[in-house]
């Protein structure tokens, strides 16, 4: 154990004989009186632990310190000296002085120091006979001094170090019985101290026992105004839960425990306002970062919503004025036609009343010959006019099938687009519904542009078919005129053979009676077929009245639509 850890524990030790002293002082006298007789051996130890503490650092606590240090560097210098010198009899009487030293420090007996003064007697005598210089024996004289008093000064101290050390043994020897007297006092405080805290552990629990049962009493008593008061914070404390910050706290002001956990939820009430009011800010600057980028979206969509169904509107308007155009074609042609076939149906019944009087005048045919050749000839040349307005009425038919094959193909191009718009109102109704609310009114003016490709989906359809039922009736139009083209050439050729042979006519009246009987009944055909053309066309226009309507409409919900997007964009990049 070092000087300074052994110092440490004794300062540590002087601090509770301190402590002991006072707790000495409360116990009976004979206690106190063997408690107080331990100070003074302590002070007596430390005093004398001092005293071998300097003495240890005046000898040195290694080979190079205090009076140790010394008397090596003395020594160590002789013998430098002696080794330069070369006096073999100085050198050995300075190994047997080292001799005396060494038993002199190891077994602590004066003696060995007697020995080394008298060898330094003879030290000093044979110095003075050697045959060295002056200076020489001199600077040894002086040196062999200097070792001689280190070693005086080292014995000695390392004597009063000794005695020091006796001391302290005596003195610690004191110490052992007074602190078993102490202890022993302790144990037996110790015992009577537990013996106390056992009747006072006794006390203590019939104490609890009767304080319990005051609890008791006192919760009875005042346990329903507490219960109150909590229920009525507790409620409040609900309400802060829900974020009812204008609740009032029961309990403030009093000056009770109560009173501060009204005061604690008060300050809960106003933390949590501020942190609601914190939130709220950052979620409006959320929202409205969210909004500017919602709107940012809808912008672009709307930019490109725009450039896509516009492109759309524009080919359904443009589709729309051209089947409208073709639809007043048509309805023209058709009126041609009914005007056409009306003309043929009143030329057959003229041929058939021609026929008719031809008939009636046969018995007068003998003698009114030069009049019926003229009527022949009448008839020829309304016969030939009837191939002529029937050939027109053929090319009117022509024409009307090929306006027809024309607005079919209109018709299909108008599905197209209906079929194209229909994909963009359901990708707008997709890109409506990824922005949210801002996106409701763009879904709502989707579903209107779905709802008009779905009328003009139908309306397409009904065009269809009525164009299919005027294609029909061209069809059969055109051979209905066909047919009465062939009935009215027939006339002509009979009226040119009555012509021909209007010399022969009085041998063949007979057979020329017949034949204007067979000319009436053809004749009468032709004005049927004449009338079935009339109604054919009449349907035709009626047709194509229809498609014009549907055109019209289709035109009209086209420029509606382009109306209603341009509202819709407006206030998308407005909002």
């Amino acid at each position: 154990m070092s000087v300074k850890t052994h110092a440490d524990l004794l300062d540590r030790q002087l601090e509770d004989s301190g402590r002991v002293e006072k707790q000495i002082g409360e116990l009976p006298d004979d206690d106190a009186a063997a408690g107080a007789s331990l100070r003074p051996v302590i002070n007596l130890y430390a005093t004398r632990f001092g005293n071998v503490v300097s003495a240890q650092r005046n000898l040195g606590f290694n080979e190079n310190d205090g009076f140790q240090g010394k008397l090596r560097t003395a020594v160590h210098a002789v013998e430098e000296r002696l080794s330069q010198v070369k006096q073999p009899r100085l050198t050995i009487l300075m190994l047997m002085m080292r001799r005396h030293e060494k038993d002199c420090i190891l077994r602590g007996e004066e003696k060995y120091g007697d020995q080394l003064s008298a060898r330094q007697m003879e030290f000093q005598t044979e110095l003075a006979q050697a045959s060295l210089p002056t200076e020489e024996k001199s600077q040894l004289l002086e040196l062999m001094r200097a070792y001689k008093a280190n070693f005086i000064s080292f014995m000695v101290t390392q004597q009063t170090l000794s005695d020091q050390v006796d001391d302290l043994r005596q003195i610690y020897g004191r110490i052992r019985p007074a602190t078993a007297k102490v202890m022993s006092a302790a144990d037996a405080h110790a015992h009577a101290m537990e013996t106390r805290a056992g009747e006072i552990r006794q006390r203590l629990v019939w104490l609890i026992r009767l304080a319990t049962l005051l609890a008791g009493l006192f919760s009875m008593l005042f346990g329903r105004r507490i219960a109150k008061t909590v229920a009525s914070t507790t409620a409040a404390m609900r309400q802060l839960g829900e974020s009812r910050f204008d609740v009032v706290l029961p309990g403030l002001g009093q000056k009770d425990e109560l009173g501060d956990m009204a005061e604690a939820v008060e300050m809960f009430q106003l933390r949590a306002r501020e942190k609601l009011q914190a939130e709220l800010d950052v979620k409006v600057e959320r929202d409205q970062a969210a909004a500017d980028l919602r709107k940012a979206d809808i912008a672009r969509l709307a930019g490109e919503f725009e450039a896509a169904v516009g492109q759309v509107i524009e080919a359904v308007s443009a589709a729309s004025t051209e089947l409208e155009a073709s639809a007043r074609s048509l309805t023209s042609s058709a009126v041609e036609s009914r005007q056409l076939s009306m003309e043929v149906a009143s030329s057959s019944d003229d041929a058939s009343a021609n026929v008719q009087r031809v008939a009636t005048s046969t018995s007068e045919m003998a003698i009114t010959i030069v009049d019926v050749g003229r009527q022949v000839e009448e008839a020829a040349e309304m016969s030939r006019e009837a191939v002529r307005k029937t050939e027109l009425s053929d090319q009117r038919m022509v024409g009307l099938a090929s306006a027809a094959e024309q607005i079919g193909s209109v018709v299909q191009l108008i599905a197209a687009i209906a079929r194209q718009t229909n994909l963009l109102a359901l990708n707008a109704t997709i890109e409506a519904a990824r922005a949210g609310d801002l996106g409701r009114g763009f879904a709502v003016v989707a579903e209107e542009v779905k709802s008009l490709e779905m009328q003009t989906a139908q309306a397409t359809i009904e065009i269809g078919k009525q164009i299919n039922d005027i294609q029909a009736a061209t069809t059969e139009a055109v051979g209905a005129t066909i047919e009465a083209g062939d009935i009215v050439a027939r006339i002509s050729d009979i009226a040119m053979t009555f012509v021909e042979a209007i010399g022969e006519q009085k041998e063949t009246s007979k057979n020329v009676a017949f034949n204007l009987q067979e000319a009436a009944s053809k004749t009468t055909q032709v004005a049927a077929s004449a009338g079935e053309v009339t109604h054919r066309a009449r349907a035709t226009g009626g047709a194509s009245m229809q498609v014009l309507r549907s055109a019209e409409l289709l035109s009209e919900e086209s420029s509606r639509l382009k109306r209603e997007l341009g509202g819709f964009l407006r206030r998308i990049q407005a909002a």
